[in-house]
């Protein structure tokens, strides 16, 4: 178990990626496009991890030797599984932490009287950040990489413009996307391709990486791809690695 130790040192939490997209858009799968050699741990808070662990086994992984995954219930268990990492793995996911929300919700709000959210939004939204950053912290421990997954929602910007950002409560959508290297958002995109002398249109699944007037992205590292980089998460790691 990891110390909850304040930390008395400044760590590199550069690895840390923060993808957020429409819900059912296939953003778990990306986990399965994780370096084949990685010693993958999966905070799963949606129980949909089903198409990750089949697009790995098609990749020849290991899943049942390399990769481990909790599943909390509760925000008893969800705090025992942020706050004290598993060591010695290579990637850390946690997913969704849209849902995770209602989870601090149900810590700051027991039962399920209508919400006053004047009231408890703000709570809520100061657990999500203090368990972000305590995440990141434990991540950067380890030397490893954090990958965060979060739905996307419409925020107004101004009375003329509304932007995607990640959907969590309150201030704490901003203060996350603001502490991580790479914010990505995870979009499909059309194209045409030619089968049998035929135009067909196809579907590819990329991550926006460069910031929109509509959509919040950014790559710290200037290494992947503008204004899209391919949803592969061993290429964006390579990619990043690479560039250091």
């Amino acid at each position: 178990m990891m110390s909850d130790q304040p930390f008395k040192v400044e760590l590199d939490t550069n690895k840390m990626i923060l993808v957020f997209g429409d819900q059912k858009a296939g953003k778990t799968s990306l986990v399965g496009t994780a370096p084949k050699d990685f010693r993958v741990h999966i905070i799963d808070t949606d129980g949909g991890w089903g198409p990750a662990k089949r697009l790995a086994l098609h990749r020849g992984i290991d899943v049942d030797k390399l990769w481990t995954r909790v599943y909390p219930k509760t925000f008893k268990e969800l705090h025992v599984a942020l706050w004290s990492l598993p060591p010695e793995k290579d990637l850390y996911v946690l997913d969704t932490f849209t849902t995770c929300m209602k989870l601090f919700k149900s810590s700051v709000q027991p039962g399920i009287q209508e919400t006053d959210w004047k009231k408890v939004g703000g709570k809520v939204s100061g657990l999500a950040i203090d368990y972000f950053d305590h995440f990141r912290r434990q991540v950067a421990i380890q030397n490893a990489w954090g990958l965060v997954l979060c739905q996307d929602k419409l925020k107004e910007v101004s009375p003329e413009v509304e932007r995607l950002c990640p959907d969590l409560v309150g201030a704490s959508g901003r203060d996350a996307a603001g502490m991580v290297a790479h914010l990505l958002h995870y979009e499909r995109l059309r194209e045409v391709t030619t089968v049998d002398g035929k135009k067909v249109p196809v579907w590819k699944r990329v991550l926006r990486t460069e910031e929109t007037v509509g959509c919040m992205a950014g790559d710290r590292s200037d290494a992947l791809a503008k204004p899209h980089e391919e949803a592969d998460l061993e290429l964006i790691i390579n990619k990043i690695t690479n560039a250091r």
